[in-house]
């Protein structure tokens, strides 16, 4: 199974029109090319799809049940589309649809949808995900790319009480589990957030930390956070991945986690280089963190209720 070349153009072109950001359009889409190309022969790969289907274990379903498929609605329109499962949780799978055109609506979405109801049926789904640069009339939003260049950040001046944060560089995993107990107990204070807001696996933390990007946030000699980021390509252009900005519960509420933030970016960031990452939609601090150091969304994704 694979996707025709004239076909994969024309998903990279939707793709970057689902970003509210001006690229290199020919980079852009050489990299967007590759990455659609490469994910949907990673699902494909019967090692993959089996690995999956041993993972969630659901009733009725196959090892195929899990293969991602492309679509032809006609007239030049095409849509590829999959299961997915919210926070890796059997019980909370969700259609995930990347069409080769906008999708506007809602209702859009919902007609889609109807065409490939009966082979995922099986899985019981909940909703069904688009990625659109603008907010549409849809049932909720999950992420939000957060974007802005280096320079304007670097540029801007410096929170009051900067000054007092160092960021060291992290030497070794004894972090882990403090940070893993923290989030845990984050997560039953916040129910609401559980599903979207979760600690990053220690696999992610140490791809991070391989890089000199993983760093405690110390405040007053004390062991405030951590800041967590990567290397990375946007749309192929050069840029820094935030994976994780985390306070510790006492240090909390003070406004600091833009300081952090800001301080991060102006010690470890080229200035032509994109800052980013995705924050979920209502959780409104993280949000208002990105914000108020020039981040601003460029991306949202649309999430429609299937109940």
């Amino acid at each position: 199974m694979n996707i025709l070349k004239k076909d994969l153009l024309s998903y990279a072109k939707a793709e970057l029109s689902s970003f509210s950001l001006n690229l290199d359009e020919k980079k852009a889409l050489s990299f967007l090319q590759k990455d659609i190309l490469e994910e949907f022969k990673e699902l494909n790969d019967e090692e993959v799809k089996a690995a999956r289907h041993r993972h969630f274990n659901i009733n009725g379903t196959s090892v195929e049940s899990y293969a991602e498929k492309e679509l032809d609605l006609g007239l030049g329109r095409r849509v590829i589309y999959g299961i997915r499962h919210l926070s890796g949780e059997a019980n909370s799978p969700f259609v995930s649809i990347r069409p080769n055109f906008s999708v506007g609506s809602k209702e859009e979405a919902l007609n889609i949808y109807q065409k490939i109801k009966d082979e995922l049926d099986v899985f019981d789904p909940l909703s069904l995900s688009f990625w659109s640069a603008k907010k549409v009339n849809v049932d909720f939003y999950g992420s939000v790319y957060m974007v802005a260049l280096a320079e304007k950040i670097k540029n801007k001046a410096p929170w009051i009480g900067e000054e007092k944060i160092e960021l060291e560089e992290v030497e070794n995993t004894s972090y882990f589990d403090w940070y893993e107990r923290e989030y845990l107990e984050f997560n039953k204070a916040k129910p609401a957030l559980a599903k979207w807001v979760r600690h990053n696996s220690l696999q992610t933390m140490e791809a991070s930390r391989k890089e000199g990007l993983l760093q405690y946030v110390k405040i007053e000699g004390q062991i405030a956070g951590l800041v967590a980021a990567e290397k990375g390509s946007l749309l192929g252009h050069s840029g820094t991945y935030f994976n994780e900005v985390f306070l510790r519960k006492k240090w909390k509420g003070k406004g600091l986690a833009k300081s952090v933030q800001r301080k991060f970016i102006a010690e470890q960031c080229l200035g032509d280089e994109f800052v980013w990452g995705t924050i979920y939609f209502d959780n409104l601090p993280s949000y208002r963190t990105a914000f108020s150091n020039l981040r601003r969304p460029v991306r949202y994704e649309c999430f429609v209720h299937l109940k």
